[in-house]
This record gives C-alpha cells, structure tokens and sequence, in this order.
C-alpha cells in the first residue's frame, strides 16, 4: 500500500492543479508517489476561493536508469599486456651484493681510507728536558 497527503488549502488555493509522479521499479512495480500541486501555499484567504468544478491533473511516470557501466574490455587488455612485459623481462633474481655492488665498493673504500686516519701515529714525542 502507498499513502500520500498534502495539505487540503493547497489544493483549493492552486484550483486542483496538480503533478501527480508515480516512481516505478525496473520490474514496473510503484515504489512511491508524489503528489504536487501547482501551489503550496495557505493563504488567509483560501477559504473565500471558488473551487472549480473539476481537477487538472498531469502524470509523470519515472523509471530508474541505468547508470553507465564500466569498460572492462579495455581493462582485460591492459592487464593482458601487463603479463605479456612480465613474461618478456623476468624479475631479477641476482643477490643483493650482485645488484649493488657498485654503491658497495665505493662505500667500503671510503670507510677503510677514513679509518686509515683516524689512527695515532708513532713516532717521538720528544722528550723535554
């Protein structure tokens, strides 16, 4: 069951002008109802206005639409040849040391030059007399 009001003065003050939009299901059933008259408002006045004889009702039916759905055709592609590169270019599976070597070696070279430094050298100290 659907149930619907609205107000009894907007009616009369819009002379039963009405939008009546019934909002149906994708499988045509009614999903609910609005009713709209042309004016919605309660004037003071409203109980002094003639009403007509007869209603001036308009139907709107609305449907749901079906939103835009998403282009998987170019997605299974992409990830096609995203297979394709890892098939043609296999992960590298060096060492570590076999892959930095270059970063290593340097660094090594630099520790053992400024430990070379840092030690006491021998030597006289002269004696004071």
């Amino acid at each position: 069951s659907v149930f619907s009001s609205t107000p009894a003065c907007w009616h009369v003050h819009s002379k039963l002008s009405e939008t009546v939009q019934l909002h149906i299901s994708q499988d045509g059933d009614v999903i609910g109802i609005a009713v709209r008259p042309m004016l919605q408002d309660c004037p003071d006045d409203a109980a002094k206005v003639q009403a007509p004889s007869a209603f001036n009702t308009s139907c709107l039916l609305s449907q749901p639409q079906t939103g835009a759905s998403p282009d998987t055709a170019s997605y299974i592609q992409k990830v096609q040849r995203e297979e394709e590169m890892r098939e043609r270019n296999p992960p590298d599976n060096r060492s570590f040391i076999q892959k930095y070597w270059m970063y290593i070696v340097p660094f090594l070279f630099f520790i053992m030059l400024s430990s070379g430094q840092d030690q006491p050298r021998g030597g006289g100290g002269g004696g004071g007399g």
